[in-house]
């Protein structure tokens, strides 16, 4: 089968630099990197990471360049990224690099069919030792029957050998995701779909995704040993800069974003509409009424959520703790400082999700104001289209 040049990257990733240097060029990392041409290379690398950052990436003209091997400029980004202390901003590159590296299958599909996609997926399955087959005979599951009456089957095209399936997602810590009591197991094989939408149900695909995902992780932390080799130190201080700017672009838009908020409540008076609050918000009031210890993050949150949801102090006064009303205080002041053009940003949902261990599937906000918000102007429409009809 003849590679599609725009998989040679996801390809590369089933090596390691060292070996496709010395296939390719006959050189070892340290002698690529001490040579002028690795300068080339690192230059497309951190204009890729600047379109990670929302920042000027110009990667069109570069992509276009024969002279740029496709095999080597994945683990470039990781030996970069692996130079990175900070643990967030490393997954967030490895994250975004591996949604640009897998879009080429998506791509794959709109031009040349499922089967062909069908066909490049099997082979990147072999190429990790996953050994995955597509199947003589599907295997159909009877799962239900809607309220038409029709039955609704999962098929399973895929199969692979159940010890190398264990072995394989036992090494990249998948095993509890992709627990075989959810999967056919017949003759020796463990039978899978080999697409599947949903991101958390097992397929090919998606085991493969989070296969990748493991194996960038895995590399990163083996390359982070070239941390102190000047060229990669240069680029990662010019990586660090640009990390700075997107962190005050970020802010810069939050604060935009939160200020747009405020004028959106300073036209509802709702009152004290608990239905219509987020889900931590809920389990943070609980928590006040039963007592329990509130930690820092979760007293920052849900006071900032207060003083911009513009609900009356009296009313917060009446639906709190008494003993707690030292959260009259802080909201008091984060109103009064809205003269100030002083903000005070609820933190992100990925963020209070895994502090609170909220589910996406319990909750799926990205934003606790712009939720509350957003089920607000629910309210209201439906109140005045009643009000419309009933006049």
């Amino acid at each position: 089968m003849s590679s599609d040049e725009g998989l040679y990257e996801l390809y590369s990733l089933t090596e390691d630099l060292e070996k496709i240097l010395r296939k390719r060029f006959g050189l070892s990392i340290e002698d690529f990197l001490s040579s002028e041409v690795s300068k080339r290379y690192l230059d497309y690398c951190l204009e890729i990471i600047k379109t990670y950052m929302l920042l000027s990436g110009e990667t069109s003209s570069l992509k276009r360049s024969s002279d740029i091997d496709r095999f080597i400029v994945p683990h470039l980004i990781l030996v970069l990224t692996g130079s990175f202390e900070e643990t967030d901003f490393r997954n967030m590159i490895i994250e975004r690099e591996l949604s640009r590296i897998l879009s080429i299958l998506r791509s794959l599909r709109i031009r040349g069919g499922k089967e062909i996609l069908n066909e490049y997926l099997i082979d990147l399955a072999n190429r990790i030792g996953l050994e995955a087959k597509l199947s003589d005979k599907q295997i159909v599951v009877y799962r239900s029957v809607d309220k038409r009456g029709k039955l609704r089957v999962d098929i399973y095209d895929v199969k692979i050998d159940l010890f190398n399936y264990l072995r394989i997602l036992a090494h990249y810590r998948l095993s509890e995701k992709y627990d075989l009591g959810k999967q056919p197991v017949l003759g020796g094989f463990v039978y899978i779909k080999i697409h599947e939408d949903d991101p958390d149900k097992t397929s090919l695909l998606n085991i493969l995704r989070d296969i990748f995902r493991e194996r960038m992780r895995e590399l990163a932390k083996a390359y982070s040993v070239y941390k102190d080799h000047p060229i990669v130190k240069e680029y990662v201080s010019r990586i660090v800069e640009l990390r700075n700017e997107y962190i005050k672009r970020r802010s810069d838009l939050s604060i935009i974003r939160l200020r747009n908020r405020i004028e959106i409540l300073k036209k509802y008076s709702a009152g004290w509409r608990e239905e219509l609050f987020p889900e931590c918000i809920r389990r943070l009031l609980d928590k006040l009424r039963g007592d329990e210890k509130l930690s820092g993050e979760e007293l920052y949150l849900l006071s900032t959520f207060l003083a911009y949801s513009n609900i009356s102090i009296d009313e917060i006064t009446e639906n709190i703790p008494e003993e707690r009303f030292f959260l009259l205080n802080i909201i008091k002041r984060i109103r009064e400082s809205f003269n100030e053009e002083i903000y005070y940003p609820p933190p992100p949902c990925v963020y209070i999700k895994k502090i609170m261990r909220i589910e996406d599937s319990e909750c799926s906000s990205k934003d606790p104001l712009g939720e509350y918000v957003r089920k607000l102007r629910e309210v209201i429409k439906r109140s005045r289209r009643k009000g419309t009809e009933e006049s």
